[in-house]
């Protein structure tokens, strides 16, 4: 009895054992992703002047992370009753800026200040962990201007 108890207790611990997956080959695919990464704060800021141009945009912020653009608009007033409009135009003007690049645009107010929290991290040029985690933020937000 004490041999059979023995026996399974050993094929649990060897079960157990091979089901455990090795954290290295997550570290090199986080690293690959993070090299892969290019923000480009010139056309975010060129994104946001353009923007600003359009009536009724109060204000506006904008990130570049390699061929995605996602701009938040602050519109307050009357021309909130036109956001629509106003989105179609900034991102019409967006796409002559930026050619054939991935264009998000809202005029979300909880989305404007969480894109806004963004832009300032990435123009601190943030670490490889941070960028990791600014990445996962920005497609949360680029989800939400689509629903």
């Amino acid at each position: 009895m004490k041999f059979l108890s023995g026996i399974a207790i050993f094929l649990i611990i060897i079960m157990l054992s091979g089901c455990s997956v090795p954290k290295q080959p997550e570290q090199k695919n986080d690293q690959q992703r993070v090299e892969q990464v290019y923000f480009n704060p010139g056309l975010a800021k060129t994104i946001k002047k353009a923007s600003k141009t359009v009536s009724g945009v109060r204000d506006s912020t904008a990130v570049v992370v390699n061929d995605e653009i996602s701009v938040a608009l602050k519109v307050t007033g009357l021309h909130r009753l036109r956001l629509n409009s106003i989105r179609k135009e900034v991102h019409d003007k967006i796409k002559n800026i930026a050619g054939n690049k991935e264009i998000h645009v809202t005029t979300d107010k909880k989305l404007f200040v969480q894109l806004q929290k963004l832009e300032k991290e990435i123009n601190k040029q943030p670490k490889v962990e941070k960028i990791l985690m600014i990445l996962d933020k920005l497609n949360k937000i680029n989800e939400d201007m689509k629903g």
